[in-house]
């Protein structure tokens, strides 16, 4: 407003120089009307013919003033009044015209100066005045008119430009929002032509669910406070549609910093977002199958350093994520003898393009967080990463289980043959140990029969019913030790518990062995009257020491001894059948408890019996509760030990025998 304050108090001026007469005031406050409608009336948003009013408006008044003065004869005030009003009107022009419109204006004026001139001829140098005027005025007008249409040209390209962009919706809304200018890109995303949007409020473009939110009206206020406001989210066409939109608000300003509205720069990204829900739905499809694969996963880069761990890979190694992301992987995990060829394999491949490993199953070995090494399965597969970089994902699985099966089946393999072959060994035996007894049987039976002569004496008949009854024992024994084995092993042995004196059944023993004893002049001592009284199977806990007893005097050379001891502790009773015999090697005390197994079973063995009697004393003894362990040194002898609780507490878990150092020689 200072310009038309400046242009009316020079006309003032003027006027007042005129010394009164109320023809020139008059002029100067039509001029001033003229100045004020200049200035104070929005010209940008008139129509495009008013804006000739105010230019050929303001030379027609210079005329009336021009006149007027002249007809009072006040030459002064001509020249004060009339050239600020010719350079006001023809700037104007220049500033809102077209170019034949600023022609014009800028003739006219130069016509009335110089008319004012020729008026004044009895002055002297006022037509010269008058053309230095109009040279100035038309050298100020072309100047100011190039000025502008450089700028105008200027911002008509970038006017063009922007209704051009069809990828972005451009337009500019007024401080309230209401749209007021649309490009073509916004009438092909939002679907409204310039004609159907413009004075209408942008928050058309919005869900109702965002426009009840108050989100237009919060992305202006934060572009006026904060100068720019930035959204994605869903915007609306005409036709209902909803669209993912990046938006962009910016506030509009003069120099003087005011508000004169806002530039919207929108973008359609619906096609983007569903490729990035897309890939994010397939990232997080792809992590849940890594974060839950039973098989480690990971992933390494061409400097062999560690960027892919999943929780798997956690339980394999000990090592969690955060512990392992951006450390070398050979230090981590591989075991120091096959580092150089981990980094010698990855710098080949980097090199060459070259990895015999790459999509192969192997077996190796790894090492886990406490320095352990273990069995592992590994498959690499190579892959590139985001930025082009080779990766190399790693499939890992611990076959410490696998491995660990496997050694079981081959153990159990070889026992399964050792034990088909103790079995072959033990059918051979048992064959030749009942085929004995039953030829004795049948030899002395037939001869019995045959005697219808009767060759043979009494005595003679006694002795040979004796050897059949001898025989038919034997065969009975070992009949009933397969019988008791099969039972204990199925378990269905019971024991008849009572309460009996060791002495007792330590004595039928011995007199049970004498005979054999006696022929091999081998001495039997007991000294087992501490034991006192035991509450056992009877019949079982004979069968025990019998077959510890004769086992002693079986493998005990002539002249040699055989004793018994026994001794009460607080929880049991403890018998112990000692010898002065071949003993055994410590090599084959894990082998005698174990059924159909002999130590000496070559064919030229020197010892008859079937291999049952240690292993079926074993189960018996675990059968009351109790154990059966062995001290032997070779050539010097063994002491077998049955230790029974004083009550029983039946167990039929066979565990190996106990096993004892051999005594100090």
């Amino acid at each position: 407003m200072a310009a038309p304050l400046l242009l009316g108090l020079y006309l003032a001026l003027g006027a007042a120089s005129t010394q009164g007469s109320t023809t020139p005031l008059a002029a100067a406050a039509a001029g001033t009307l003229v100045i004020i409608a200049i200035y104070g009336v929005p010209w940008d948003s008139a129509p495009r013919w008013a804006h000739n009013l105010p230019v050929f408006g303001g030379i027609v008044a210079v005329f009336v003033i021009q006149a007027t003065a002249q007809a009072s004869g006040f030459a002064v005030a001509t020249v004060l009044l009339v050239f600020p009003l010719y350079l006001t009107t023809v700037l104007f022009a220049a500033l809102h015209l077209r170019r034949n419109e600023v022609w014009a204006a800028a003739a006219l004026a130069s016509v009335g100066i110089l008319a004012s001139a020729m008026s004044t001829r009895n002055q002297p140098g006022e037509p010269a005045l008058a053309l230095l005027v109009i040279a100035v005025l038309w050298m100020v007008v072309l100047t100011v008119h190039a000025v502008v249409r450089r700028s105008l040209g200027a911002e008509e390209r970038i006017r063009l430009l922007i209704a051009s962009l069809k990828d972005y919706a451009i337009l500019t809304m007024d401080p309230r929002g209401n749209v007021t200018s649309w490009n073509q890109g916004a009438e092909q995303i939002k679907g409204y032509t310039e004609d159907e949007i413009i004075g209408r409020n942008f928050s058309c473009f919005y869900p109702k669910e965002d426009v009840e939110a108050g989100k237009p009206g919060a992305a202006l206020a934060e572009a006026a406070r904060l100068g720019r406001s930035e959204d994605e989210g869903w915007r609306v066409k005409k036709d209902g549609t909803r669209f993912w939109a990046e938006v962009v608000v910016t506030a509009l300003q003069d120099e003087s910093g005011q508000l004169h509205g806002f530039g919207t720069f929108t973008r359609d990204v619906t096609e983007r977002k569903r490729i990035e829900n897309a890939l994010a739905d397939s990232k997080a499809r792809l992590q849940a199958i890594v974060d839950t694969a039973l098989t480690a996963i990971v992933t390494m880069d061409g400097h062999g350093v560690i960027t892919g761990w999943n929780p798997r890979a956690e339980a394999i190694f000990g090592w969690s994520q955060d512990e392992v992301l951006g450390n070398p992987l050979a230090e981590t995990i591989i075991p120091t003898q096959h580092r150089a060829a981990h980094r010698a394999g990855l710098a080949r491949y980097l090199a060459t393009g070259e990895g015999p490993v790459l999509g192969k199953v192997l077996e190796l070995s790894a090492l886990d967080r406490g320095g352990r090494e273990f069995p592992v399965e590994l498959a690499i597969s190579p892959a590139t990463a985001p930025g082009g970089s080779p990766l190399f994902v790693g499939f890992v699985r611990d076959i410490s289980a696998r491995k660990q099966a496997a050694d079981a089946i081959a153990n159990l393999n070889s026992e399964l043959k050792i034990a088909n072959q103790h079995k072959s060994e033990f059918l051979a035996n048992m064959s030749h140990e009942l085929r004995t007894p039953l030829n004795s049987i049948l030899g002395f039976s037939e001869l019995l029969l045959d005697d219808t002569s009767a060759r043979y004496d009494a005595s003679t008949h006694q002795k040979f019913l004796s050897q059949i009854n001898t025989s038919g024992r034997h065969l009975l024994a070992l009949i009933s030790d397969i019988l008791d084995l099969s039972k204990v092993e199925a378990g269905r042995m019971t024991l008849k518990l009572e309460s009996f004196s060791v002495s007792d059944v330590v004595g039928d023993v011995l007199a049970t062995i004498e005979p054999i004893a006696t022929k091999k002049r081998i001495a039997i001592k007991a000294d087992v009257a501490a034991a006192g009284k035991l509450e056992a199977d009877a019949g079982k806990f004979k069968q025990m020491l019998l077959n510890l007893a004769s086992n002693a005097v079986k493998f005990t050379p002539e002249g040699g001894m055989v004793s018994m001891d026994a001794r009460r502790l607080p929880e049991g009773v403890e018998i112990a059948v000692t010898d002065t015999g071949i003993g055994i090697a410590q090599s084959d005390i894990d082998r005698l408890f174990k059924e159909f197994q002999q130590l000496d079973s070559g064919p030229g063995r020197r010892q008859e019996g079937t291999g049952l009697g240690l292993a079926l004393t074993k189960r018996l003894a675990r059968l009351h509760g109790g154990d059966v362990r062995v001290v032997s040194e070779v050539g010097k002898g063994s002491t077998f030990t049955i230790s029974l609780p004083l009550r029983p507490t039946p167990s039929r878990q066979l565990a190996p025998p106990a096993v004892s150092a051999p005594p100090a020689s």
